[in-house]
């Protein structure tokens, strides 16, 4: 597609730019009116390349990192029910909810409120006891740098390794991060690309 087609479509659907949640709710919008002629979200993606490019160049995604905790409160106060659970429960309730670009995922939030249940204690939720935590060492941890690439080597993918795992009871992101610096990580991560392993 040439840039003068991408600009044409870009201006037709600007004024209704909030309905591009998600490419289900902007083809039921364009199903209700049908007199704005409006595109299907597959052609939108044949334009642009993908929702998610969509979102950005609509300025529709969301920087949770720049939310205040109040205004994360604010955000959240709403689906608190969902967040008695587990991180895992959270994640399918966003899914099934089709909420995923509407609302921050567990480890963004463990991240964010520093636990789990660092974030339940600000809706005044249950939270378990804290058990006492395993304590590593430096030694151990650098083992699990050079047994887990490439998953270890990123937040978002090594938390979802550890809920597909729960047995092996792996060490947090967070926690890794208290033995070995992010300089370190980045080290380990291009020695294991420059040797292919």
């Amino acid at each position: 597609m040439n840039k003068k087609s991408n600009e044409t479509v870009f201006e037709k659907i600007r004024p209704y730019r909030e309905h591009l949640v998600t490419a289900k709710e902007w083809d039921n919008y364009r199903k209700k009116h049908p007199e704005l002629s409006l595109p299907h979200s597959s052609t939108l993606k044949y334009h642009f390349g993908s929702w998610k490019v969509i979102k950005d160049k609509f300025g529709l995604r969301h920087n949770w990192s720049t939310y205040s905790t109040e205004k994360m409160i604010q955000l959240l106060e709403p689906h608190v029910g969902a967040l008695r659970g587990t991180p895992l429960q959270w994640d399918n309730y966003r899914k099934e909810q089709q909420l995923e670009d509407q609302l921050p995922g567990s480890s963004l939030l463990i991240i964010f409120f520093e636990s789990w249940n660092g974030m339940k204690q600000q809706f005044d939720l249950e939270v378990k006891a804290p058990s006492r935590p395993h304590e590593y060492t430096v030694e151990e941890i650098r083992a699990m740098i050079k047994k887990y690439p490439p998953d270890i080597f990123s937040p978002r993918a090594w938390e979802r390794y550890r809920k597909e795992h729960p047995d092996m009871k792996l060490p947090t992101y967070l926690t890794i991060l208290r033995y070995v610096t992010k300089d370190e990580l980045k080290e380990a991560k291009q020695n294991w690309k420059n040797n292919g392993i």
